[in-house]
């Protein structure tokens, strides 16, 4: 009786999963006939269109790609920079605009020098903008009045950041060592040196942290040197390029002059340790030379016989 029981609860469980696979079979099949032509044009698509993150088969005689996707040098990191001159009527209420102009970019006034003189009136501004917004507050700037000069650089700090990144990593992970060597030591003398490495690269890596966040900064904030400058002021002179002789005739005047007075100061601290070192030293030399017994004059020769 348990065998053929048993022979029955298997065929009762062979048959149920029979039934379970029919059904599945059949639910797929009606499915993929009532979708088919809703999945054949994905699948088509999927062939056609090129894989994401895949380079452009067309485009293989260009540069090889040599900076992967998504890395850190992938997003460029941009210095942008500027300096301009704008004669206003109103040097005042164009310093305010420009100080609106800034604050509806998203940026700040760094540095607000004004000079009220009437026609003369000349104020200096230092705006600090976000990078996306930096050409558009240049345009805007040159607005406030008639645009005399303009200057703009840029610097591609991209490796500098990358290589702090880097560097940074890398003194934390030996500023972790160091800690762990301290909980471990024993001795004094162990203890005291590890802390004073310790101290030391715990230094270097405020250091270079200070230094990515400056440079984060400069990235991040673009600036922007406005110079205002009245109906009658003079405007800023930019710097000239070329050097000619009067200038590197100046510029050698000037550090003539200045070794001059360089030479002249060491000399005017030094003189009273001459005087007080030398004149002793001179009436000693003096001295000696007074009581130095005088050589004796040799005999004169005798007259030769006639």
């Amino acid at each position: 009786m348990r065998t053929v029981g048993g022979r029955s609860v298997t065929a009762l469980v062979a048959v149920g999963l029979a039934t379970l696979l029919a059904a599945t079979a059949c639910g797929g099949s009606s499915a993929n006939d009532a979708g088919g032509t809703s999945t054949a044009a994905p699948a088509q698509r999927d062939q056609s269109a090129p894989k994401e993150g895949a380079p452009d088969q067309g485009a293989k005689t260009g540069a090889a790609l040599t900076v992967p996707v998504g890395s850190p040098v992938d997003t460029r990191s941009i210095v942008y920079k500027g300096e301009m001159t704008v004669r206003a009527s109103d040097v005042d209420r164009a310093a305010s605009e420009a100080s609106t102009i800034a604050t509806g970019a998203a940026g700040v006034v760094a540095g607000d020098n004004r000079r009220d003189n009437g026609a003369d009136s000349t104020a200096d501004l230092v705006i600090r903008v976000p990078a996306k917004s930096f050409y558009g507050t240049v345009e805007k700037l040159s607005d406030l009045g008639k645009e005399l000069t303009r200057g703009i650089s840029t610097e591609d700090v991209t490796e500098a950041v990358v290589d702090l990144d880097a560097r940074i990593a890398s003194q934390k992970a030996s500023v972790d060592r160091t800690r762990a060597l301290l909980g471990r030591a024993q001795q004094i003398t162990d203890i005291v040196t590890i802390e004073q490495e310790l101290a030391r690269r715990e230094a270097e890596l405020g250091s270079l942290q200070a230094r990515q966040r400056s440079l984060a900064d400069q990235v991040t904030l673009s600036t922007i040197t406005l110079h205002l400058v009245g109906p009658k002021a003079p405007a800023v002179k930019e710097k000239d390029e070329a050097e000619n002789f009067l200038t590197g005739l100046a510029a050698g005047w000037d550090a003539f002059v200045t070794s001059v007075n360089g030479a002249l100061i060491v000399l005017g601290a030094m003189l009273p340790f001459l005087v007080a070192i030398g004149i002793p030293v001179w009436l000693a030399v003096w001295l000696l030379r007074r009581r130095r017994p005088q050589p004796v004059p040799p005999a004169p020769a005798p007259a030769p016989e006639a």
